[in-house]
């Protein structure tokens, strides 16, 4: 079967690999993959990895480089092991793609995403969502409505690190939430805040061409950070108070210090982006002394998939507006540098098997 290899830095490969064969395990099944996003983080694996896939067997999956990559994927289940009751052949279904090992203390506390030994499909697993078959166990598996295509089935994931990242923010009716990043998640986010009730959803972003998509969105603003005044902005909306809630979804400094100037005394800031460098914070003049709340969002709870399938095939969170591209899987390279382009105009780009 073909499917995409990544060895190294720069050193992403299409081959013709073994399919998956033999029996499968009691609680394993074998899907038949039809669509795949490329993530943020997929683009940081590529360019100034190895970081995620290891380069020594993993503890838990004992998988090392080269490795499948692709964890944002949906596609049909082909067969089950004899102990899978969840799905059945023929099943169109969207993958969870988190691998834990249900012994540490963060399972057991019920955070398997924060797994001590956590493992990720298309990362340290045997499988990714850029092959044409793999093989997943039967916790990974949710089954999607007819309604739903498989192009928004690989959008579930993506879709649960936003509504994960506004869960984190505690966003209630009637709040004011402020998107700092106009990218994937950040767009993602802005819907489920606007799903989840907030009165008005503000998004900044420098980028031209995502400021014009964001404008499908129905959001209240969209703001350029660089030529507009953020702060006069959000003031204006909010009676100089400040936004209830700030999501962090870039992972730059300038984001991050838009979020500190932008909220509330006594609000929020959810970090959700994972910044390549160092930022800083005056934690008294910024945290302490206005009694606000910066917390962490990883991921999301392993939980996450039957609510988020149900709020993308409602159309409460419309997450196919996203896509701006399909590509084959002899076209991904071609995916990964427009994504790159800092002035480019893609925002999420979609690989078809």
């Amino acid at each position: 079967m073909r499917a995409a290899l990544y060895y190294k830095a720069l050193d992403l490969r299409i081959e013709d690999i073994p399919a998956p064969h033999g029996d499968l395990g009691s609680d394993e099944v074998l899907v038949r993959n039809k669509a795949c996003g490329i993530c943020g983080t997929d683009l940081h694996e590529y360019f100034d990895g190895p970081i995620y896939s290891p380069q020594d067997p993993h503890p838990v999956t004992n998988i090392q480089l080269p490795v499948i990559p692709g964890h944002e994927f949906a596609g049909v289940v082909e067969a089950v092991g004899r102990d899978v009751s969840t799905v059945v052949p023929g099943d169109r279904v969207s993958i969870m793609p988190q691998i834990y090992c249900g012994r540490c203390a963060q399972c057991v506390a019920g955070r398997q995403q924060t797994c001590l030994n956590l493992a990720a499909v298309g990362f340290s697993a045997a499988w990714g969502g850029l092959a044409e078959l793999g093989v997943f166990k039967d916790y990974q598996v949710f089954r999607i409505p007819d309604s739903m295509s498989y192009m928004e089935g690989a959008l579930i994931e993506p879709t649960a690190v936003a509504v994960h990242a506004v869960n984190m923010g505690s966003v209630q009716p009637g709040d004011t939430v402020l998107i700092s990043g106009g990218g994937p998640i950040g767009q993602l986010a802005a819907m489920a805040a606007a799903a989840f009730g907030a009165g008005q959803v503000i998004l900044s972003e420098p980028n031209e061409r995502r400021r014009a998509r964001a404008g499908d969105l129905g959001l209240t603003r969209v703001v350029d950070p660089i030529t507009e005044d953020l702060k006069a902005v959000v003031g204006e909306l909010t009676d100089g108070n400040g936004a209830d809630v700030c999501i962090e979804c870039s992972g730059g400094q300038a984001a991050l210090t838009d979020c500190l100037n932008n909220v509330r005394i006594g609000g929020t800031i959810v970090q959700t982006a994972l910044g390549t460098r160092p930022v800083l914070i005056d934690t008294s003049a910024q945290l302490t002394l206005r009694d606000v709340t910066y917390k962490g969002a990883y991921c999301y709870p392993v939980t996450s998939w039957p609510r988020v399938i149900q709020l993308v095939a409602s159309g409460k969170i419309p997450a196919a507006k996203i896509v701006t591209e399909t590509l084959d899987l002899t076209d991904l390279t071609k995916g990964f540098d427009a994504l790159a382009d800092p002035a480019g105009d893609q925002l999420k780009v979609i690989i078809q098997l």
